[in-house]
């Protein structure tokens, strides 16, 4: 079951403590599936790219691991084998260039 993790929303709620204790990179480790999302972006001021930059910044976690977690998403999406497919070819062709 992957885990739906919403970095800024989680630390604006008090969800977690601080950007130290965010236990994604922990879930990774473990081999749990994670992937990133917005939650609310306007209450949270945020987008997709914003939470990929953050975690990146406050987890030091590598474009090759965050590419890894996009496809997560991709292979989570509630979607038609094509769409995913599709998905996971456009994020392994263009995530590098938009990180």
């Amino acid at each position: 079951v992957p885990l739906e993790l919403c970095f800024s929303s989680n630390l604006q709620t008090k969800a977690v403590k601080n950007a130290t204790e965010y236990p994604l990179a922990h879930y990774w480790e473990l081999g749990i599936p994670v992937t990133v999302n917005t939650d609310n972006m306007t209450v949270s001021g945020t987008n997709l790219h914003k939470e990929y930059r953050l975690l990146q910044e406050h987890l030091q976690l590598s474009p090759d691991t965050l590419k890894a977690i996009a496809l997560n998403a991709a292979d989570a999406a509630f979607v038609d084998k094509e769409t995913r497919e599709n998905l996971r070819a456009r994020i392994e062709n263009e995530f590098s260039n938009w990180l």
